[in-house]
């Protein structure tokens, strides 16, 4: 975070809740967190996105969820998120095709990206012919 200017107790805080597998916990939490002082919110868990949206529809806040957010209420669509929430939604490829069949993306709207370097980092080999599909490649 130094390296983009923000240092911890200076410019930026960063305040943890645990639930501690106890869910039904998680909506007061949310509420107690969007109480305190805030520019945004990135909800840790994949639990959390739904009490984050119920708690304020005014703080930004930012998911990761393996979940498609539009189908989930999250979101209204996954090019127009609207509102104040955003994010990554890890959908395997099935996934995000069926979805840009709806009426909420066009063909156009989805591109197929491989980031060779995240790949090599991962141990992952890329085969020829999934290569030869991508729209971009990030080398």
């Amino acid at each position: 975070m130094a390296e983009t200017g923000y240092v911890e107790d200076r410019n930026v805080s960063i305040e943890y809740r645990r639930a501690e597998d106890q869910y039904d916990r998680l909506p007061s939490l949310a509420r107690e967190l969007v109480q305190r002082p805030s520019t945004s919110s990135l909800p840790p868990a994949a639990r959390w996105p739904l009490p984050a949206k119920a708690a304020t529809e005014v703080i930004p806040t930012v998911f990761m969820i393996g979940s498609d957010p539009v189908e989930l209420g999250l979101v209204a669509g996954l090019n127009r998120p609207g509102g104040n929430r955003t994010g990554v939604a890890y959908l395997n490829v099935e996934e995000r095709c069926q979805a840009s069949r709806s009426a909420d993306l066009a063909a156009d709207d989805v591109r197929f990206v491989l980031n060779l370097k995240a790949a090599k980092a991962l141990g992952l080999s890329v085969p020829d012919k999934l290569l030869a599909l991508a729209d971009e490649v990030i080398e």
